[in-house]
């Protein structure tokens, strides 16, 4: 994450380097000014086909007014791959809402998509 002062770019890292974290990513500013993200986590740092989706997920990160970021998981995916289309957005009360698709494998060559959507109460 970068983000600037007015005068120059500074450059955070979030989240763990145990796996290919922040694909798909949303920002928002909370009412209150808390700067948060939302994105998908892949279980390893390989390519996107070798996710594993029992460990893979959707996380939702903000960073603390002392500046550490802390972090939830929204969706672990279980047997779904969850986290593509991610949207986040903060509403008049404080109250994070990501929206995003999860993939179901149904057997064979079929599958469907289902779109999620997941609130939390405000920072």
């Amino acid at each position: 994450v970068r983000f600037a002062d007015g005068s120059s770019w500074f450059q955070e890292d979030i989240g763990s380097n145990t796996f290919n974290e922040g694909q798909f990513p949303s920002i928002d500013v909370s009412p209150t000014g808390t700067l948060a993200v939302a994105y998908y986590r892949c279980a390893r740092a390989s390519s996107e086909e070798d996710c594993d989706p029992t460990v893979d997920g959707v996380i939702f990160a903000w960073r603390t007014g002392s500046g550490v970021w802390r972090s939830e998981v929204v969706d672990e995916g279980a047997a779904s791959h969850c986290g593509t289309n991610i949207s986040l957005s903060f509403g008049p009360d404080g109250r994070a809402h990501i929206s995003y698709v999860c993939v179901r494998h149904l057997g064979g060559s079929d599958f469907v998509s289902e779109l999620k959507v997941a609130s939390r109460r405000a920072l």
